[in-house]
């Protein structure tokens, strides 16, 4: 494997898990998901199949992606939307630990600021 050089990037406490991650989410044959959509934007999404826009609802939605049979196989990161960090599982456990158990990147995304999210 090739060494990754980033003479930009000065010597930070971060530098080294920065790069890390930057080699995860660009993973070969790997995408990222955007499940940031906001509340009125997945909204339509459920429009479309009828089911009424609630946080029940939207956590479903998003348990379903995140539950995926061999996600990591396909996924190296998400993009979520703020709501979702404090969302639980059916069973009780965060709604993002599927993604965590799974090794996938998760990244918040803010109105429209993206903002590390460290959990």
């Amino acid at each position: 494997m090739s060494s990754y050089k980033v003479p930009y990037l000065p010597q930070h406490k971060y530098r080294a898990e920065l790069i890390e991650s930057a080699k995860k989410i660009a993973a070969p044959g790997k995408g990222i998901l955007a499940a940031d959509e906001s509340t009125g934007t997945i909204g339509v999404r459920l429009s479309e199949i009828k089911a009424e826009n609630t946080r029940e609802n939207r956590r479903a939605y998003r348990d379903l992606l995140f539950n995926a049979p061999g996600l990591n196989q396909y996924i190296s990161g998400v993009i979520l939307f703020e709501e979702t960090l404090f969302d639980k599982a059916d069973n009780g456990k965060d709604l993002v630990q599927p993604l965590r158990d799974a090794g996938i990147f998760r990244h918040q995304s803010r109105f429209g600021n993206q903002a590390f999210a460290r959990y």
